[in-house]
């Protein structure tokens, strides 16, 4: 079994890559393109999304899942890739048909298909993803150098292609193109751990309940997360899907960052829940749930009280509109990272894919309702507010239904530490903004004494988790120079 924490560290990468490169590029793109142009691809990929969630039956959780169980076994972990892979070939091919006759029959669609056929392709190449199994086998150190090698090349092609505000198609071909070459290499690359498998022995009838299962949770998870960039294109136009995808961009960053903390953790709960080991889970869930308060708390409070800075720095002064909206998204920091961990790896690992679906779908009619009230009248800061409702909603919900499998602690004394060290570093915060610095200096300065006020409050107030994560940074540094 590999370690947790070198897991941990290793996605902490990958969803940096993930997150950051795009970031670098949209700092070139949104000067080139603009909001009206980014606006349009964004709101082209929005439309493939939900094919894309279609294609994915929820394979992304329940080949984890499953992958996790029979890792040891290289004949029953080849069958089941084979079996999913195959699975996932045949519903990509029917979910492309589906979106390219949408296309050629919408006139909306069809007047830009130049940009809506180049942002299909991410739905084609989607047939090949098989990030699931890598994370089942938990290989997130390939993972990572993989993602690190197609960024670099991607950010590479962008600023040598994209030149001028016409160049929205290029942009998104390049966006595809990474995408394909992302999941080709992972196809070529997991002929390392798989062995040939008889396609009269496969049997694919046994997945098909659960993934239905997680495929509707998936699509109500569309639902709630993309309808209300697609509402706010129909309602309010390009220009505001500019400023909303941005602004959702930076919350996303953080949110990522900190979700990395428990998506490791999918594979191995997987794996004690078969063994049924609840003890071992109790204590992952216990000291996850701890780590994960640490970071989100002083995230969402830096991403608030720093949202005009980052927003015109990295996008201009032309997505100053967005400033609200990111602060209003920057609440999502510490919802949607404690609802990932007790909705998508909790819920999962005990196969409770219904439990999942009830709570997406509890979202998916919130926002619903929200947007058509919310948007016309405040636009993207309409779009936030009902992401952030059905959010709280839909993390509520998942930790009452999590409270009836296994034990659920918290741990006040982590928290207040948390809290009173995230109010020293606002004041860090504000004693730094008194000085005349701009630019990137003074986000530096700012993120810079705000984090180490916060961990140097942690130690003196005794906040177990920062102890722990020293003392695990201590002896692998120890490990290292031993070896």
């Amino acid at each position: 079994m590999k370690s947790i924490f070198k897991n941990t560290i290793y996605n902490l990468l990958y969803k940096f890559l993930m997150l950051v490169f795009p970031l670098i590029s949209s700092i070139y793109v949104s000067r080139v393109l603009l909001p009206i142009g980014v606006g349009e691809v964004a709101y082209a990929q929005n439309v493939v999304s939900y094919f894309i969630a279609i294609s994915g039956l929820g394979m992304s959780n329940y080949g984890v899942r499953e992958i996790a169980k029979v890792q040891n076994d290289k004949k029953l972990r080849s069958k089941l890739y084979y079996e999913l892979l195959l699975i996932l070939l045949c519903s990509t091919f029917v979910a492309s048909i589906l979106y390219f006759g949408l296309v050629l029959h919408t006139p909306t669609f069809y007047y830009r298909f130049d940009l809506y056929f180049v942002a299909g392709l991410q739905l084609v190449f989607s047939a090949f993803n098989v990030d699931w199994f890598y994370q089942g086998m938990e290989e997130y150190r390939y993972i990572t150098l993989r993602s690190f090698i197609i960024k670099i090349l991607s950010l590479v092609c962008i600023f040598l292609s994209v030149k001028t505000k016409e160049d929205t198609v290029c942009y998104a071909l390049i966006s595809s193109i990474a995408l394909a070459g992302n999941n080709i290499i992972n196809l070529l690359h997991a002929r390392k751990y798989v062995c040939r498998v008889k396609f009269q022995n496969m049997k694919f009838i046994k997945h098909i309940k659960p993934l239905m299962i997680l495929l509707s949770t998936g699509l109500a998870i569309e639902l709630y997360t993309k309808l209300d960039t697609t509402t706010l294109g129909i309602i309010c136009g390009n220009i505001a899907v500019g400023y909303y995808s941005y602004a959702t961009k930076i919350s996303s960053i953080v949110i990522g960052i900190v979700v990395s903390l428990s998506v490791v953790l999918l594979p191995r709960l997987s794996y004690l829940v078969e063994n049924n080991d609840i003890v071992k889970m109790q204590e992952i869930m216990d000291k996850a749930t701890r780590a994960i308060l640490t970071i989100s708390i002083p995230a969402c409070i830096g991403v608030f009280f720093l949202a005009r800075e980052i927003i015109v720095l990295l996008f201009g002064i032309e997505f100053l509109p967005a400033v609200f909206t990111l602060r209003i998204l920057s609440l999502l920091i510490v919802i949607k990272s404690i609802g990932n961990l007790f909705g998508t790896q909790l819920l999962l690992a005990f196969g409770r894919e219904k439990l999942l679906l009830y709570s997406t779908i509890l979202g998916a009619i919130t926002n619903i309702v929200l947007n058509i009230l919310f948007i016309p009248k405040y636009q993207e800061n309409g779009a936030a507010f009902a992401s952030v409702i059905s959010e709280v909603l839909v993390c509520a919900f998942q930790i009452l239904m999590c409270k009836k499998i296994i034990m659920i602690k918290f741990n006040m004394r982590d928290f207040m530490t948390t809290v009173f060290a995230s109010i020293g570093m606002i004041c860090g915060i504000f004693f730094v903004r008194n000085f005349i610095i701009t630019g990137w200096i003074y986000i530096l300065l700012v993120c810079l004494v705000g984090v180490l006020i916060y961990f140097f409050l942690c130690v003196i107030l005794k906040n177990e988790i920062v102890f722990m994560i020293f003392d695990k940074i201590k002896f692998k540094t120890k490990n290292t120079k031993d070896g």
